[in-house]
């Protein structure tokens, strides 16, 4: 359980008591809890056990109780002093307010927070504008109460954004154990249960705080009885009787009718009997007249079959022939069309091999001429320099010619002529570059094609190798399947399947064949054990008729034989009891006698009854007698008072006058040792009525002589102060003659004295103890005689005089009967045992044949799965040739691809190379351009035809020249030099052959020829080139070879050319189209020899089939004259057209003729033989309906016996006797289980009742008050006294309640449904039969000297001051709450809750009250948490923790804020160790000295 430790209310209640943010803390005042805290850290204290919050009236203390309360009250109508719409008005704008309240665990010292969280919705009906959630958690360092996510970065949260921020917490520390349970009302109060809150003890606080101060309203009862219901309602567990009201609701509605049930399970069981030997009977009629015609029908209808076949098989001969022979011409057919296929194929790969060998063949003359125009590449770039050197020197010689001749010339043309060379000279460079750099961007162009083209090609020689090798696994798996399938066929040889070199497929046929005639055998056989079976079927029939005729001889002879034990059994039963024996003086008794003195013992029997049944009442009543005294007593008080003295004191308890029995008195108010003393004064006192106010005589006298209570003994009537004062003034010795003039008969001690009291307890225990078993003994005796009395008056009823000679002369002939029958049964049941015989035979033969037909279908499947491998294999094995040829294809295809690829990548590295060149040129050409000198920068207008070379010289001589202008000696020597080297350089290439002259010259003009550069890229390109036509060259005439090789092998072996004159469409233009062509043309092969195979198939089975329907016809031709005959029906009368035909061999045709024949026999004469029998027993059933002891029934079933005919109700006997079975078995299912229901609702009920009776006795123990009150100390605050019932008078009186019920729940079976039993409310029922004289509860009465004066429960209110009630309705709850907490098994932890009060110092402030409240408080457990306006300095005091608040107004915001003003603890600070350390050798913060000061006077 656990203890309010901190309260916080954040941004809640109206504007008049606004909690802004406060803090109320109730911890570390408490006691420390055992066994917490660390090694290094603090101990734990539980909260404050009494706390006292004040605050001025008005202030806002009921608006703290709501709050409060709407935490652990979930729900808007259980809101404290108001209406449910009273929490609305508690929050303001669109804020959240939230109230959260911190517990502690009273033994563990673990905490949770419980909280709600309210807002204003921004949307929604007046009626819901407010949306209430409640959550709970586990507090740690990450999260506290007063470190609650209210706010966040300075801004309050609203309801999603706190909650947000809360499962934020817990996914980061799981040991939050966040719980937020929502709207959700009994969600939330049942996680408070399964937390350990219990919010139903709130709700008795709600009705204690209904007002302020009046908690005593919630305590106000009319009777004992109305406190006893109350108290057990709010602590017993209603569901423990649930269960009790359920199974009591089952129960009534069976018992009220039990004696009609009994009736009518008398007639179901003699109707079932009657009944179900007729429906046996029809059915057995009905199963001969069935089987004679379904003996026609079947010999007809197999007739007709017969000849339905015959007439079958005839024209299937025909048919089969006819179909034979075309199918042998389309087979015929089919050979040619695969031949010439054949033909087709072969020409297509011919052809084929033609185109690829011309392909082949101009490959390797395109490889030559690309390899011989290198060859002439290279000579001319061998002889490019010389020529170039050549025509230099030749140019240079001239030029020198020329500046002689015109050195003379002055030095304006010679400047002219550099400016016009160098301008042609520019002009012919830009030319030459732009046409390097288009060169360049043509050959990159080409190379980036050409690479394309590569890994287009390449891609394709993949897929091509991909294809390859795939066809060559599909060939390894074809090897495979044929390897396997040849392995097969060898174990099918081995394992005698089929015989060595035998087709697979014939041998599967035969192996089928062999099954259909075993399977025909077997069909055969089975419909020749169906005849037997009939036949046995027919013969059991009527072995089962006469074993059933057998049956009701025996079951006559059985009902006889039972009618006469039935009588002689119970009378065996009589003539051995000891009150039959008694009542005719006879050792021995025998039937006879007790037949012919039934009626004169019935009169002993009652005689001895009566006389029983008063001595056993007698024995009852001086057992209640005692039982009363020994409930008085109690477990320790004493004995009670005289009837006389308890009637006075009722009266004088109803006129409100306080009063007690004197012996009880004088035993709470007198010493033992001077108690004696005080009954020899005042014998008449102690013997009567002790009134405790003197005051109170005059109206006790008033309230007597008004009751006129006229008793019959005196009983005095004095008050308490005389008798002690007697007591007191009593001198301790009187004379002998005062004391002989006083004689005093000595009472008995057990009426003052505790012990005497025990020791009479102890004797009356044991007088009722051995009372007890005599009453239990006389009871036994009494319902042995009543029984053997009730056994003999039905024995009479059912066995009057006469009855038994009746009996004995009926089973004599019966006896008789059952010998005729068992004959009968036995002639029929040896000829079922021969039928059966048959059937065994021809069972036994079908069981040999079964294995037989079983290894053949068998044979058959295994060779059928073989022969479907074989001819799958076979098909695989002729894809092989296609599949070669595929493989081949593709390694051809592959290696044209990849040397395609080769060139593609040879050609795009020359362009790549040729773009490079290319670049070079123009750069070259670029630098070139800015050597040369001029004075206008001018190019010439139109590009020179010239080469660059030529240009270049020309340039060079004009500058010279320029430079020159007048020639000298120099001049002149250099003119003959370049004339002798020009002249030894024109012989040196007339030498070489004049087409490599041309070609040289050619190859200077191109672009490579214009530097060295160039011209050595151009060599090195043209021997690439070289170097790859021969090997295209050498790869062609490999190519020739393998394509040679092949053609031959596919030419005709004879004179033709051709294999067949292929049409214009089937002509191969190239070899990928001859490809095509030649996969379709061998797809085509493939199916024309497929379609063959087939037709020859075909054609064979239908041959066969042919032979086997003609043997057929004959055979089924000499079958159905026979049945024919049998059945009177001549074949021109029979029609077969829509008749199914037969399925068997003419054999078994024959054997099922020859079996219908026999049905035919023996069905005739059953039919005739059931039908009387069914007419007798039908007798039998209308008899029985007919009894006089069943015309009070009503029901259905009797109506039907009584009124039908009777075929139709030997129709339903059946359907008649399944209902009564059924209705049988349900009415001795309920009447078994109303006595089981009602010994299990009785018991349970005298155990609930036995069970709340001691939690009433643990109410007035609980109740003790604890030690420091004084005379009060021990004393039950409350106590409930009752009769103690007997244990054997419980279950009886609970058992009369049940009955009670059950018959008025009976009663109103025909009106409407009743509502469903409340459990309590019968426990409560039950409870009152138990304790007819019902309970006194009475409490003590508070005052200032704790006087033993108690008042009855209910008048508390009119007794009681206002504090002296609050004071006891504060000590009632403790004791509830405590007694709810031990029912729940909670009293071990020696706590009930908290308990809140709104201003209870205002009624009870004075320090007797304050010091009981708590002191009961304390004992049982139960935290207080009161409210006051009042400064009560004494009433402050009794309190160890206070919080003072107080309610600040906020004028400019209109509202009135609440705060804490201080926290007072009544509460010293733990003492330190001796070896505390400290600066002047004292613990810090200890008190070590105090001092008083006294105002003066």
């Amino acid at each position: 359980m656990y203890e309010l430790n901190r309260v916080r209310l954040f941004c809640v209640g109206p504007r008049g008591a606004r909690y802004t943010d406060v803090t109320l803390d109730l911890s570390g005042v408490g006691q420390i809890i055992a066994g917490q805290g660390s090694l290094f850290g603090t101990t734990v204290r539980r909260p404050s056990p009494f706390s006292l919050l004040l605050l001025e009236n008005g202030g806002g203390k009921s608006v703290l109780l709501k709050l409060l309360f709407s935490v652990v009250l979930p729900g808007r109508r259980n809101a404290v002093g108001g209406s449910a719409a009273v929490m609305e008005k508690f929050v303001l704008g669109d804020d959240a307010a939230h109230v959260v309240l911190e517990w502690m665990h009273v033994r563990t010292g673990d905490r949770v927070i419980t909280g709600k969280t309210l807002q204003r919705r921004r949307s929604g009906s007046a009626a819901d504008r407010l949306a209430e959630h409640w959550w709970s958690l586990r507090p740690h360092h990450g999260v506290e109460i007063e470190t609650l996510p209210f706010t966040a970065d300075g801004r309050r949260l609203r309801l999603e954004g706190f909650r947000e921020a809360l499962q934020e917490i817990d996914r980061a520390a799981p040991i939050t154990q966040l719980t937020w349970v929502g709207a959700e009302v009994g969600a939330w109060a049942d996680h408070l249960r399964d937390t350990g809150i219990e919010p139903d003890l709130f709700g008795i606080q709600r009705r204690m705080n209904a007002d302020e101060g009046d908690a005593a309203s919630a305590f106000k009862f009319k009777s004992s009885r109305e406190f006893v219901e109350w108290l057990l309602k709010i602590v017993l567990d209603a569901e423990d009787a649930v269960s009790v009201a359920g199974n009591f609701d089952s129960y009534a509605r069976t018992v009220g009718d039990r004696h009609a049930m009994l009736l009518e399970r008398d007639f179901a069981a003699g109707a079932v009997a009657a009944l179900r030997p007729v429906a046996n009977a029809h059915e057995r009629h009905r199963a001969a007249r069935t089987s004679l015609e379904r003996a026609v029908h079947d010999g007809t209808a197999l007739l007709l079959r017969v000849r339905a076949r015959e007439a079958a098989e005839a024209e299937a001969t025909q048919r089969l022939r006819q179909l034979a022979k075309d199918a042998a011409s389309t087979a015929a057919a089919r050979e040619s069309d695969r031949d010439r296929a054949r033909d087709i194929v072969n020409e297509t790969r011919r052809q084929t091999f033609v185109l690829e060998r011309a392909d082949a063949q101009q490959e390797h003359d395109q490889a030559k001429a690309g390899r011989d125009a290198a060859d002439a590449d290279l000579r001319g770039w061998a002889l490019a320099d010389l020529i170039e050197r050549k025509t230099a020197a030749e140019q240079k010689s001239a030029r020198l010619g020329e500046q002689i001749t015109q050195a003379e010339r002055d030095a304006r043309p010679a400047l002219n002529a550099r400016d016009r060379a160098a301008g042609a000279l520019l002009s012919k460079l830009h030319a030459e570059a732009a046409a390097a750099r288009a060169e360049r961007n043509r050959q990159s162009d080409l190379a980036v094609a050409y690479q394309g083209k590569a890994v287009d090609l390449d891609n394709e020689g993949r897929q091509a190798l991909v294809e390859v090798e795939r066809h060559r696994a599909e060939q390894k798996t074809i090897a495979k399947e044929i390897a396997d399938s040849r392995a097969k066929v060898e174990a099918a040889v081995t394992a005698g399947l089929l015989a060595a070199g035998q087709d697979v497929a014939e041998a599967a046929s035969e192996a089928q064949a062999a099954a259909r005639i075993a399977a025909e055998q077997i069909r055969q056989g089975e419909k020749a054990l169906e005849a037997a079976k009939s036949t046995a079927s027919d013969t059991a029939k009527a072995a089962q008729q006469t074993r059933e005729a057998l049956s009701i001889a025996r079951g006559r002879h059985d009902e006889a034989n039972r009618d006469l034990q039935a009588v002689l059994d119970p009378a065996a039963r009589l003539t051995a009891s000891e009150f039959i024996q008694a009542a005719l003086s006879a050792d021995a008794v025998d039937v006879e006698m007790l037949d012919g003195s039934a009626d004169t013992l019935a009169e002993q029997l009652h005689s001895d009854d009566v006389g029983r049944g008063r001595q056993l009442d007698l024995l009852r009543d001086a057992q209640r007698e005692d039982q009363r005294l020994l409930d008085a007593l109690g477990d320790g008080g004493l004995l009670p008072p005289r009837v006389e003295v308890e009637a006075s004191l009722e009266a004088l308890r109803s006129a409100g006058v306080g009063a007690h029995a004197g012996w009880r008195y004088l035993a709470e108010n007198v010493a033992a040792a001077e108690r004696g003393q005080v009954i020899e004064a005042h014998p008449q006192l102690a013997d009567g009525v002790v009134i405790v106010d003197p005051s109170a005589m005059t109206a006790a006298r008033q309230a007597l002589s008004a009751a006129r209570l006229l008793p019959t003994a005196a009983v005095a009537v004095g008050t308490g102060a005389r008798m002690l004062t007697a007591a007191a003034e009593q001198p301790v010795s009187e004379p002998t003659g005062a004391a002989s003039e006083q004689f005093v008969v000595e009472p008995n001690p057990a009426l003052f004295d505790a012990e005497a009291a025990e020791i009479k307890r102890g004797e009356l225990r044991e007088t009722m103890e051995i009372r007890g078993s005599e009453i239990n003994s006389s009871t036994a005796t009494l319902t042995s005689l009543r029984e053997v009395k009730a056994e003999l008056a039905a024995w009479r009823r059912g066995c009057p005089a006469g009855r038994l000679d009746e009996l004995r002369e009926t089973l004599i002939t019966r006896d008789q009967e059952l010998a005729d029958a068992a004959e009968a049964d036995g002639i029929a049941v040896a000829a079922a045992e021969a039928a059966a015989t048959l059937c065994e035979r021809l069972e036994d033969e079908l069981r040999d044949l079964r294995p037989i037909e079983r290894a053949a279908a068998e044979q058959a499947g295994e060779l059928n799965r073989l022969a479907t491998a074989v001819a799958a294999t076979e098909e695989q094995r002729k894809r092989l040739p296609e599949i070669d040829d595929a493989i081949a294809l593709g390694e051809r295809t592959a290696e044209e691809l990849t040397q395609q690829r080769n060139r593609a990548q040879e050609q795009a590295t020359e362009a790549a190379l040729a773009a490079e060149n290319a670049s070079a040129r123009a750069e070259r050409h670029r630098a070139e351009m800015g050597d040369v000198v001029t004075s206008t920068g001018e190019h010439a207008t139109t590009v020179p035809t010239d080469d660059i070379p030529l240009l270049r010289s020309a340039y060079q001589a004009a500058s010279a020249a320029y430079a020159a202008v007048e020639v000298g000696h120099d001049l002149r020597a250099a003119a003959d030099t370049a004339d002798s080297e020009a002249a030894r350089l024109r012989a040196d290439v007339d030498g070489h052959d004049p087409a490599d002259i041309a070609r040289a010259s050619e190859l200077l003009r191109s672009p490579d020829g214009a530097d060295a550069a160039g011209r050595q890229a151009a060599v090195a390109r043209t021997k690439r080139e070289q170097a790859r036509c021969d090997v295209a060259i050498s790869a062609a005439k490999e190519k020739i070879g393998v394509v040679t090789g092949e053609l031959k092998a596919v030419t005709p072996s004879d004179n033709r050319n051709v294999w067949i004159q292929l049409p214009e469409e089937r002509r191969p233009t190239g070899v990928e189209h001859g490809r095509q062509l030649l996969t379709a043309a061998i797809a085509e092969q493939r199916a024309g020899q497929q379609r063959y195979e087939d037709a020859s198939a075909e054609a064979t089975r239908l041959q066969q089939r042919a032979g086997e329907a003609g043997e057929a016809t004959r055979a089924f031709g000499a079958v159905g004259e026979p049945l024919a005959a049998r059945l009177d029906q001549p074949d021109t009368g029979l029609e077969t057209g829509s008749v199914e035909p037969y399925g068997g061999t003419a054999e078994q045709a024959r054997a099922a003729a020859a079996a219908a024949q026999e049905r035919l026999r023996q069905t005739g004469s059953a039919e005739r033989s059931t039908h009387q029998e069914v007419i007798r027993l039908v007798d039998v059933a209308v008899r029985l309906a007919g009894e006089s002891k069943f015309e009070a029934m009503t029901n259905v079933a009797r109506r039907a016996l009584v009124g039908l005919d009777r075929e139709q109700l030997a129709a339903r006997a059946g359907e008649f006797a399944t209902q009564l079975e059924q209705r049988l078995a349900t009415l001795t299912s309920d009447l078994e289980s109303a006595g089981r229901h009602r010994k299990l609702i009785v018991d349970r009920l005298a155990a609930l009742v036995d069970g709340a009776l001691k939690t009433l006795r643990t109410a007035s123990r609980l109740s003790k008050l604890p030690s420091g009150l004084g005379e009060w100390e021990g004393k039950e605050f409350l106590r409930i006294r009752f009769a103690e019932p007997d244990p054997s008078l419980l279950t009886a009186r609970v058992g009369e309640v049940v009955d009670e019920l059950s018959a008025t729940v009976t009663s109103r079976a025909g009106s409407a449904a009743a509502p469903k039993r409340d459990g309590l409310a019968l426990l409560l029922r039950s409870i009152e039969a138990a304790v007819p004289k019902g309970f006194l509860v009475d409490i003590l009465k508070p005052d200032a000297v704790l006087r033993d004066e108690r008042v009855p429960i209910e008048n508390m209110n009119e007794v009681f001051s206002g504090g002296q009630e609050l004071t006891a309705a504060i000590v009632l709850y403790c004791t509830m709450a405590a007694l709810r907490a031990n029912e729940r098994g909670q009293i071990r932890a020696r706590h009930s809750g908290v308990l809140f009060l709104d201003n209870p110092i205002g009624k009870a402030s004075a320090e007797y009250l304050l010091e009981l409240q708590q002191g009961v408080a304390a004992a049982l457990g139960v935290q207080l948490v009161y409210t006051t306006g009042l400064s009560d300095d004494r009433a402050l005091s009794a309190f160890p923790l206070w919080v003072r608040m107080r309610n600040d107004a906020d004028l400019r915001a209109g509202l009135k804020h609440i705060r804490v003003a201080e926290i007072v603890r009544r509460q010293l600070p733990e003492p330190f160790p001796d070896d505390d350390p400290s600066p002047n050798n004292t613990a810090l913060g200890t008190i070590t000295a105090t001092r008083v000061y006294r105002r003066p006077a």
